[in-house]
């Protein structure tokens, strides 16, 4: 299982996932690895519930897009409690 660590956000406190620019993921077969959220949501759509939050109950990542960027989020809407913006900020 893959999972979202730390973030990079293009702010110091995101208002929602759609500021975090970066993902840290770790349990790869490479290593642990700063991701683009963008591609992120390209592989999690192609692999569901592959990638999870480690905090909290661990939610899955899931894919979302915004005025045409895409980027991921642990909830099914833009929410300041999303346990992805919990995470350690880098």
């Amino acid at each position: 299982m893959l999972y979202a660590s730390k973030i990079k956000a293009k702010t110091p406190n995101p208002k929602d996932c759609s500021e975090v620019t970066h993902v840290w993921i770790v349990g790869g077969p490479n290593g642990s690895y700063f991701y683009e959220a963008g591609w992120l949501n390209d592989y999690i759509t192609k692999d569901p519930g592959s990638v999870q939050v480690k905090a909290g109950d661990k939610p899955a990542l899931v894919p979302a897009e915004k005025d045409g960027v895409k980027y991921v989020r642990s909830m099914a809407s833009d929410s300041a409690s999303d346990l992805l913006l919990t995470l350690p900020k880098s």
